[in-house]
């Protein structure tokens, strides 16, 4: 149903343990799904981790061509041979193909960057570009943009 859901539905949570060290956990929310699509989905699933550290976090949709990324501080990383983005900031990046180009959303869900410069570098062709993040009671807000520049 497209109807909110106004009541408590679940909790869910993973057991670290005490004190765990240099560990890592990655899951996924398949939503709308029983038993039978889960197990195919988990046999070839669509998402791929491109990392998982403590500096970034990284993952491409293959078969949506999204790619979303957490940048805990400012740099780099590959999305496949010969694409990267880069940021000055730590911010949230959603990229997503968009025919010939790349739909860019860029947010700083806490408020505390108010620029971030982006390159999105592709095997032929590189690109940067400056957002504008808002602030005040806009602050978090993601801020979009399209680019010529498919990854």
């Amino acid at each position: 149903s497209d109807a909110p859901v106004t009541e408590s539905v679940f909790s869910l949570w993973i057991d670290h343990r005490a004190r765990p060290r240099d560990a890592q956990y990655a899951y996924a929310v398949v939503p709308g799904t029983n038993a039978q699509r889960l197990s195919e989905w988990a046999a070839h699933p669509p998402v791929r981790i491109i990392t998982n550290t403590t500096a970034q976090q990284a993952v491409i949709n293959d078969q949506t061509g999204v790619a979303e990324i957490v940048f805990y501080q400012p740099g780099s990383i590959a999305l496949s041979p010969g694409s990267t983005v880069k940021v000055d900031h730590p911010c949230l990046v959603l990229l997503t193909k968009h025919g010939n180009s790349t739909r860019i959303a860029v947010a700083s869900p806490g408020g505390e960057v108010s620029i971030v410069h982006l390159t999105l570098t592709a095997s032929k062709s590189k690109q940067s570009v400056t957002f504008k993040l808002p602030g005040g009671d806009l602050a978090g807000k993601s801020q979009t943009m399209d680019v010529s520049v498919r990854w």
